[in-house]
């Protein structure tokens, strides 16, 4: 394997281990953590332009090994379309001359069976880097989607948070509203029985006048 597909196998492998923290079930904290440091080197901008930069890169090799792999199987569809069939004596007493006359031609045919399997051998190549090369990149787009989708789930909580506590705020305030409400209902309360009581006494104490002033008038009419 050439240098730049090491270095795009690597990145194959990079590219598998950040999906497998997104799936593999590990304990929350941990995870939260690591999606949570993955979402704010996302943000970077430097980050970003650097992968986009190497996702360019990966897609021009993914170009230049497809090509390779249509040149190389155009290749072996001409050199199996125009190689004669390999002439040979079946008979076991066959004369030197008719052996040395299909020599030559074996020989070609040898040299032809050579170059389809050295064909063979590059299609192959050239297919396992076309396949290497579009997995990067499928795993480019599904990791970003997977981002994405992380960061848009923290949005959502993050505003249902806010939210939340917005709302325990306000239900803080009417439950302190409320306490001083009822505060000042019980103090009304008091102050209503203390002016009841009052009301009763002046009138106990008018009636009791009244009945003084009710003898004293039939004591001066006697």
């Amino acid at each position: 394997m050439s240098l730049q597909y090491s270095i795009v196998f690597s990145i194959l492998i990079g590219e598998l281990s950040i999906i497998a923290l997104f799936l593999i079930p590990i304990p929350f904290i941990i995870k939260s953590s690591i999606e949570l440091a993955l979402i704010k080197t996302s943000r970077s901008s430097l980050v970003n332009r650097i992968a986009m930069a190497i996702f360019v890169l990966v897609f021009i090799f993914f170009l230049d090994s497809f090509h390779k792999m249509l040149k190389f199987h155009t290749a072996i569809s001409e050199l199996t379309s125009y190689a004669g069939p390999l002439q040979t004596d079946s008979s076991e007493f066959g004369s030197m001359n008719n052996r040395n006359m299909h020599r030559p031609q074996s020989h070609h045919h040898h040299h032809n069976s050579f170059q389809s399997s050295a064909l063979y051998s590059t299609l192959f190549y050239a297919q396992r880097n076309v396949y290497l090369t579009g997995m990067v990149l499928v795993l480019f787009l599904k990791m970003q989607q997977l981002i994405k989708e992380r960061m848009d789930n923290r949005q959502v909580i993050s505003s249902t948070e806010s939210t939340l506590a917005k709302y325990i705020n306000e239900i803080a305030i009417l439950g302190e509203e409320n306490s001083k409400l009822c505060s000042q209902i019980s103090l009304l309360k008091k102050d209503n029985e203390g002016l009841v009581l009052k009301i009763r006494s002046q009138s106990s104490e008018k009636n009791s006048e009244y009945k003084r002033l009710s003898d004293l008038l039939s004591n001066l009419d006697v």
